[in-house]
């Protein structure tokens, strides 16, 4: 069964005003969104859940209690639940934002109701940085983790045999080019596209330069 692609700078011309958001894509109750950051929002906290910012134009400064730090393109960072932050840009930003959207069985302990002042910082990852430091082709590497789900990069070069999806996944192509067969079926990504593996799909990796990849599923 062919996979959906999802271009993100398409899809971001549907966004007409600041702030408007879309969900792009589920892996499990997990929402892959994107929204407009220009100006700035009041401040808040999320009880229930953590948030991953990953800037796909422009540049916008996440503020929170845990202080600040300003992301551009290829950059992330997580605001773990209970934190207080704001996101805010003078430029029309286009940002990816990982976030639970449905809570099925919500444990005791699952909320935070604060966080202190300067228990920590807030820590930001440059994706193409990090990249730089993988060497073997296709062996992901943990990059940050947003309550029960991983995010993890990977370098792709050359192929990969058959293989199947041991859970839902996510793949998001953060440079390059990446071919993804799937029974009969072809998609080409190109940087900025994603697409979302079912559990148990048959696929196989192919990049003919090196690719920058990132992939998101629950943690096992």
């Amino acid at each position: 069964m062919p996979t959906r692609k999802i271009n993100i700078s398409e899809e971001a011309l549907k966004l007409l005003e600041p702030f408007a958001m879309t969900d792009l894509a589920y892996v499990g109750d997990l929402a892959v969104s994107m929204y407009v950051c220009q100006g700035s929002l009041a401040w808040h906290r999320h009880l229930d859940y953590d948030e991953l910012f990953l800037v796909h134009n422009g540049m916008i400064i996440l503020e929170s209690e845990w202080g600040s730090v300003t992301l551009r393109p290829d950059e992330l960072a997580v605001v773990p639940k209970g934190v207080a932050h704001r996101s805010a840009s003078m430029l029309w930003s286009i940002v990816l934002l990982l976030h639970i959207h449905i809570f099925p069985d919500r444990r005791n302990g699952d909320r935070r109701l604060h966080a202190l002042r300067g228990e920590r910082q807030l820590a930001k990852i440059n994706v193409s940085e990090q990249a730089k430091q993988i060497t073997r082709p296709f062996v992901p590497q943990d990059l940050a983790q947003v309550d029960d789900f991983a995010l993890r990069l990977f370098v792709a070069h050359g192929s990969v045999p058959w293989r199947k999806a041991s859970q839902e996944t996510l793949l998001l192509v953060q440079q390059g080019r990446l071919d993804l067969f799937t029974g009969d079926a072809l998609s080409v990504l190109d940087a900025g596209e994603m697409l979302v593996l079912a559990q148990g799909m048959a696929y196989r990796l192919v990049a003919g330069e090196r690719a920058v990849v990132l992939s998101l599923s629950r943690l096992t």
